[in-house]
């Protein structure tokens, strides 16, 4: 029998903390939620979309820098978070296995929410399997060891070839899982579905117990370097780690090589007894590597949070600089745009004078030319009568004739000297405008939008709950004459490039 599928993605207001209850105080806020669902041939039945309203909370200003949204947004358009879980429920209910990538942190949200509201979490019955666990063997990315690393949805998708139109977008996200999904079951790589841990994780094999890693971390604040040219590594500085330990324990270890010996005893499955086997060791399995996530994400959690503090650091160092930066970038911005206003300004003059020089050189030339014409043609009427008169005659017509063509080549020489003269003049007017050393100016595209719902409503796939601001840069781009695009005000300006 084949299943219905319901693929979902969230956003959310923050990063789950696993070693917490899904409920618990400082756990994220569920900020949208997106459904695609599929029937058994997996065609796309319907898509369900959600804004969740901030209803006594705030948006983190680290994830809404990731999925575009914020407090301000989701109080305006979002709905009550009660829509939406009804929404999920009646999924549940009606036998939808529940595919995300992943699963664990979507599934954790909700769960959550669903406790807030007094909504039975159906978790103990809830059949779902995760995308990224299944892609993890199909990505193969490098990771510790021998291990390969969870790949991000991007990644996933660039193994695929599949498109990411609306990434960090619930319903683009969600689109993009069920493209994976329909993959993975096109070529018989989707794990069978599971019903997920419901209030603590997979118990692993009798008698043994889960890794749990041990690592202690210290970091301290950044100081400033004497000669920043010199010393860019000491803008930042890192202390304290001399003392750290990071390793499995000895437990972990004995539990790892117990299941291997378990494992062995399974060498081929040939009849139901041996199949019943296969599958109890395989859950077991399963459940130890589960356990070791969960201390691993746990172990991990507290060198993130050091990780956040040094970016924070590195922020507050440069922001003002930044803004200096700008600020100078923009006055070179002004000077250079003046210096090529003044350069064309010469080259137009520089142009001006090449055609007049030019028109009076072939003045000079025709002159010169009907000079030589009507020279020849005394010269002809001379030979006529020279041909009757005596030799004497003849001695000075040639006289004449070599008087006449070396005038005409002193008249050449004057003009290609001339010539010369003016092509200098040129030259020099044609002098390059100054420019700032190491500086180049362009113009570039520069935008606001200023009516996100008029944006939206002329051209949907330019917002991704919030400004695409690189979409909106392409799109503005490709604007001409007085095309203007609904919402957004457009403009252009200089920028320096420092090289």
């Amino acid at each position: 029998m084949k299943n219905k599928y319901a693929v979902i993605d969230t956003e959310t207001s923050g990063l789950v903390d696993f070693r917490q209850p899904a409920d618990a105080p400082r756990q994220p806020r569920l900020a949208a939620l997106a459904m695609i669902m599929l029937d058994e041939n997996l065609s796309v039945e319907r898509e369900l979309s959600f804004l969740i309203r901030a209803d006594g909370w705030e948006m983190g200003a680290e994830a809404g820098a990731v999925n575009g949204l914020t407090t301000e947004m989701l109080r305006q358009y979002g709905k009550p978070v009660i829509y939406a879980l009804n929404a999920y429920a009646d999924l549940v209910d009606q036998g939808y296995v529940i595919a995300a990538f992943n699963a664990q942190f979507d599934m954790k949200v909700l769960r959550g929410e669903l406790r807030r509201a007094g909504i039975d979490d159906r978790f103990e019955r809830t059949l779902n399997v995760c995308l990224m666990w299944a892609m993890t063997d199909i990505c193969r990315l490098p990771g510790r060891g021998s291990q390969f690393k969870f790949p991000k949805l991007s990644e996933a998708c660039a193994h695929l070839g599949l498109v990411q139109p609306s990434a960090h977008s619930a319903l683009g996200d969600a689109r993009n899982a069920a493209e994976i999904l329909q993959w993975l079951i096109e070529n018989g790589k989707l794990p069978e579905p599971e019903v997920h841990y419901a209030k603590a994780a997979p118990a692993p094999v009798a008698g043994l117990k889960a890794a749990q890693p041990s690592v202690v971390v210290s970091v301290t604040a950044a100081r400033s370097a004497p000669k920043l040219a010199e010393q860019p590594g000491e803008l930042l500085t890192i202390s304290g780690l001399e003392g750290v330990s990071i390793a499995s324990t000895e437990e972990a270890r004995k539990a790892r090589d117990e299941m291997l010996v378990v494992t062995a005893r399974v060498a081929a499955v040939t009849d139901a007894g041996s199949a019943e086997f296969a599958a109890l060791v395989l859950r077991d399995v399963k459940a130890l590597t589960r356990s070791v996530e969960v201390a691993r994400v746990a172990v991990k959690a507290p060198v993130l949070d050091q990780a956040k503090q040094i970016d924070a650091l590195a922020r507050e160092l440069t922001l003002r600089l930044d803004a200096e930066a700008d600020r100078i970038g923009k006055l070179l911005a002004v000077w250079q745009r003046e210096q090529n206003r003044l350069a064309e300004v010469a080259r137009q003059k520089a142009l001006d004078e090449e055609r007049r020089i030019r028109d009076e050189a072939n003045r000079k030339q025709r002159e010169a030319d009907e000079k030589a014409r009507a020279a020849q043609t005394e010269l002809d009427r001379k030979a006529t009568a020279a041909r009757t008169e005596a030799k004497a005659a003849e001695y000075r017509l040639a006289a004449d004739m070599a008087a006449v063509k070396a005038a005409a080549a002193q008249e050449a020489r004057d003009l290609a000297t001339e010539q010369a003269i003016v092509q200098t003049r040129i030259s020099a007017a044609a002098a390059a405008p100054a420019k700032a050393a190491g500086i180049t100016t362009r113009e570039e595209v520069r935008f606001e939008v200023f009516d996100l719902v008029a944006l939206y409503e002329a051209a949907p796939y330019l917002v991704t709950l919030g400004p695409n601001t690189a979409a909106i840069k392409a799109a503005v781009k490709g604007l001409t004459g007085d095309q203007k695009l609904p919402g957004v005000r457009h403009w252009r300006e200089a920028v320096s490039i420092v090289r």
